[in-house]
């Protein structure tokens, strides 16, 4: 195997390639581009795991991950990161060279969008039902106050889908507040504080997606975004995962809204000056978790089957075999892991199939004149990236099925109020058409009566 120095110097190269590739796409083609995003974080994050490794081991030498880092090869963890990220690159890459036209859809075309209140009205209830939903799934009086970490919720079957629900609708709240203003915008913009309360009380990661989602949404919806924009979502991410993780740490004996909120006022949630190896910690600790579940070779292919069927946990038989498909209580293997500990080349198959079908998918849209919807296409498919490396497959394909269920809902809805569209418009041009003959008639009747 080779030494930390020599795969430091192989991450130096690889990511100068990958970045160089992704900076030639952006110019020739950005729908290519954006679908690559995944594949430059995965090369990145090997690189910065490899460099920091010993630091990041440190720090992880009292927790529950310390086990990963202590048994895990690092290695072959970065080796299969910049594999993966690699075959990414270079699908989009080839695609974007291969499309005819090659003119890049640019989402600067057109001015803001603006929605009706009929429509806004109708976002506000579905996003009201997912936030109400997601509040129910996980339990009310879980988010409020709990003893520990994992807690009982309300509807064990669905509590996966809680911290699904809340970030959709998250997404359709900034939507209606970027679109809107008046009532709605007000409506918009308290579900909006709610679903933050929620996500905080629930002291999941997504909360640090929620400014990048709300960066990538009004971007769809002016077609450009300012420098401050940016640097605020980012520097919003970095503070919010920083954030959950210490309350993880301050708050240990105690989860929940109240808990939390309590050791922001009293000043003890952080030690800032240790936050950035925390949140860096937090995130590249999906590396040595890949290379320590790819080791065990516990996943096998009947578990794999059963990680993509969509039926709840008891009828499928999940419940009594994830029990030994976790590293520990709180740490369940992860996705990028368990494909990669059954075959590399399935991890890269599975690369490659995502990277095509999410270019193909925003191209059809993005070539209708649509700036919103290829936007939230690639939030859905940066969201699944985010779960592939810190939770199993099995919450990977729930995702991913759920929104595919959504998509079709959406798509069924828009057929039915195209239908009736198209008739109202029929029964307008006929009753114009009868009026017109009226017109006809009446006029013709009165030059008779005239010449008479």
């Amino acid at each position: 195997m080779l030494t930390i120095i020599e795969l430091q110097l192989i991450g130096a190269i690889v990511l100068i390639a990958a970045v160089s590739i992704f900076v030639s796409m952006v110019r020739r083609d950005n729908i290519a581009a954006l679908v690559a995003v995944p594949g430059l974080a995965a090369v990145l994050l090997g690189t910065v795991a490899i460099v920091g490794y010993e630091s990041f081991a440190e720090n992880a030498s009292d927790g529950p991950s310390a086990i990963v880092w202590q048994s895990a090869d690092i290695g072959r963890s970065v080796i299969v990161f910049w594999l993966a990220g690699g075959a990414a690159i270079a699908t989009s890459a080839i695609v974007s060279r291969a499309r005819p036209g090659g003119k890049a859809f640019r989402w600067r075309e057109g001015g803001d969008l603006v929605i009706s209140g009929s429509a806004a009205l109708g976002l506000l209830i579905g996003a009201s039902l997912l936030t109400l939903a997601g509040v129910l799934v996980y339990g009310a009086e879980n988010l409020l106050s709990r003893s520990t970490y994992i807690p009982q919720p309300a509807i064990p079957a669905l509590a996966a889908y809680a911290g699904f629900l809340l970030p959709s609708g998250f997404a359709i709240s900034v939507l209606v507040a970027e679109t809107t203003r008046g009532a709605a915008r007000f409506l918009a913009s308290v579900l909006i504080a709610v679903q933050v309360l929620a996500t905080f009380a629930m002291a999941s990661r997504q909360l640090a997606l929620l400014p990048l989602m709300a960066l990538a949404i009004g971007y769809s919806v002016r077609g450009r975004a300012s420098v401050t924009r940016v640097v605020s979502a980012a520097l919003a991410s970095f503070l919010a995962l920083a954030l959950v993780v210490s309350l993880r740490e301050a708050a240990a004996g105690s989860h929940g809204l109240g808990p939390y909120v309590t050791a922001v006022v009293t000043g003890s949630v952080v030690d800032w000056s240790s936050s950035g190896s925390l949140v860096l910690g937090n995130l590249v600790f999906a590396v040595p978790l890949t290379g320590y579940v790819a080791d065990l070779h516990e996943f096998a292919w009947s578990d794999l089957w059963l990680s993509m069927n969509p039926l709840p946990s008891s009828a499928a038989a999940w419940a009594a075999r994830s029990p030994e498909l976790r590293v520990h209580y709180f740490i369940p293997f992860n996705a990028v892991g368990e494909l990669s500990s059954l075959s590399i080349w399935l991890l890269l198959v599975a690369v490659v199939a995502a990277t095509l079908s999410t270019y193909a998918l925003v191209n059809v849209v993005a070539a209708r004149g649509s700036r919103m919807v290829p936007n939230l296409l690639l939030m859905l498919y940066y969201m699944s990236f985010a779960l592939s490396l810190q939770y199993n497959t099995r919450s990977v394909a729930r995702f991913v099925l759920a929104i595919v269920a959504l998509a079709g809902l959406a798509y069924a809805s828009s057929l039915v109020s195209r239908s009736l569209d198209l008739g109202h418009g029929q029964q307008a041009s006929r009753r114009l058409a009868h009026a017109s003959a009226r017109n006809v008639r009446t006029a013709r009747h009165r030059r008779n009566r005239t010449s008479s």
